[in-house]
């Protein structure tokens, strides 16, 4: 019998659960990467890794437990941001962007373009 909680993919089956959890990942590294900074490849396994921990340790927690530390909970959420140091966010014009784009920049490109 068919489990209507879980589906099948390449002889792969995952709940929808996790499925539901794997999307709430990515769009939390979506989020983190316009908000606080691009990430490389690492960088995002470990915060999936520490994002996923927190999950579990929230999932494990009775329910009066989990009223009584939901803003803990939170606040360790929100200070994966917090630590790291300024880069470039997502979206965000690097340098070169910034350079290329400039208004006094473009007259002379042009001038070059033409000559």
């Amino acid at each position: 019998m068919n489990n209507v909680y879980s589906t099948k993919d390449n002889n792969r089956s995952y709940s929808l659960a996790s499925l539901r959890k794997e999307k709430i990942l990515d769009r939390l590294i979506e989020h983190y990467e316009v908000h606080i900074g691009v990430l490389d490849d690492d960088e995002k396994k470990a915060l999936r890794k520490e994002y996923l921990e927190l999950f579990e340790e929230a999932k494990s927690l009775s329910d009066l437990d989990f009223e009584l530390k939901k803003k803990e909970l939170a606040e360790r959420m929100a200070q994966k941001g917090e630590k790291q140091k300024r880069r470039r966010r997502k979206y965000e014009l690097g340098k070169i962007g910034r350079f290329l784009l400039d208004e006094r920049v473009i007259p002379i490109l042009e001038d070059r373009l033409d000559g």
